[in-house]
């Protein structure tokens, strides 16, 4: 079986997977778009007597052939050579941004498994569409109002009785001269807020009901098997934002099973969006009732066992991955604390340093 990892090596889920693929008996490919087309070089042929061809080759491997499994962890963007002209960066960039989408979705025979395939996950990424598909497989949402109009804002905050959220569609990052950062992140909406109405008018934004929680549950949803884990986020107070409200090794995250109405509506909703994996964030409120807020179709899933060790996250993805269950001595051997003792954690950590300015910095991003 050929399996393709779409990803980078400084990516510790691609690093983990690869490891525990390997342990399994396979030998994946793992290609980035960060190396083209500085580090590597492909093509696509087209004619009217012949069906579609490509080739892919960089340092690490050259084949023209298709894949029984890809892997559409996350598509990074193409870097321009160092030896072009600056000038020429953002015509280049462009470029080779079309040209390696139009690659990936050659990849893969008629009956290749995508996880997943790169138009649906770009289409499943629309909040509002996921929104709208939580709701038809029997989810309930929070009330959500989602525009740049500042009146509109100001009317829902007060139906709301002042307690609104703000989210926005993806994540963004302020980088300060001082090299330190601001993370835009899910917070309320305080009164003061509309003392400034072009924040509002200036950029659209997502606004939500405040749902008050009892607790979270990511739930990750790999084919037909959901992992999920409980989160505590209420324990000390109230927390909007716990993903950055807590330190990471100090998140209250502990296995949990799904009820299976709950859990049947996980992989119903990622079906109706053209998922085969998916990352589903929920709230239970004071009603034991399941909020649907969101799905990530490239979600971080690693973090779970790096909480729980009783949450197999790495064992069970390259289970779901290769189609098959792992054998005693494989499911004995795959893990990511064993991970983390081997030579490819090692070999992951080096490719990460190199991306960093600060060696200190460097986090397993699980």
């Amino acid at each position: 079986m050929k399996i393709l990892l779409i990803g980078d090596q400084a990516d510790a889920h691609i690093a983990a997977v690869n490891w525990g693929l390997k342990k399994m008996g396979y030998a994946p490919v793992i290609w980035s778009c960060m190396n083209f087309p500085s580090k590597s070089t492909s093509f696509i042929s087209l004619a009217n007597e012949t069906s579609l061809n490509f080739e892919i080759s960089d340092e690490n491997y050259n084949s023209s052939e298709n894949f029984d499994v890809i892997w559409n962890r996350r598509v990074s963007k193409p870097v321009a050579p160092l030896n072009s002209a600056s000038s020429d960066h953002p015509i280049i960039f462009r470029e080779s941004q079309s040209y390696t989408t139009s690659l990936i979705r050659t990849w893969g025979h008629s009956n290749a498994r995508w996880v997943n395939r790169y138009d649906d996950g770009v289409i499943a990424g629309d909040k509002v569409l996921q929104l709208e598909s939580a709701k038809k497989v029997g989810f309930k949402i929070p009330k959500t109002l989602v525009t740049n109009d500042f009146e509109k804002v100001r009317r829902f905050f007060d139906e709301q009785k002042e307690k609104i959220i703000y989210k926005g569609f993806r994540s963004a990052t302020w980088v300060k001269a001082d090299g330190s950062y601001t993370t835009l992140k899910t917070a309320l909406v305080p009164t003061t807020a509309f003392d400034q109405p072009d924040t509002f008018k200036n950029c659209p934004g997502i606004y939500q009901e405040l749902v008050v929680k009892k607790f979270e549950v990511r739930a990750t949803v790999m084919g037909d098997f959901v992992l999920c884990g409980r989160i505590d986020s209420q324990n000390n107070g109230p927390r909007v934002d716990w993903r950055y409200d807590l330190e990471q090794d100090k998140i209250p995250l502990s296995q949990y099973d799904l009820p299976n109405e709950i859990s049947a509506r996980c992989v119903k909703l990622c079906r109706h969006l053209g998922l085969e994996f998916g990352c589903i964030d929920l709230i239970v409120n004071s009603d034991d009732e399941f909020i649907f807020l969101e799905v990530n179709q490239a979600g971080q899933f690693l973090w779970l066992e790096d909480c729980d060790p009783n949450i197999n996250a790495l064992l069970k993805f390259c289970e779901f991955l290769s189609g098959r269950t792992a054998n005693e001595a494989e499911s004995k051997e795959i893990s990511l604390a064993a991970f983390d003792q081997s030579i490819d954690f090692k070999e992951w950590k080096f490719h990460a340093m190199m991306r960093k300015s600060n060696n200190n910095s460097v986090v397993k991003d699980y």
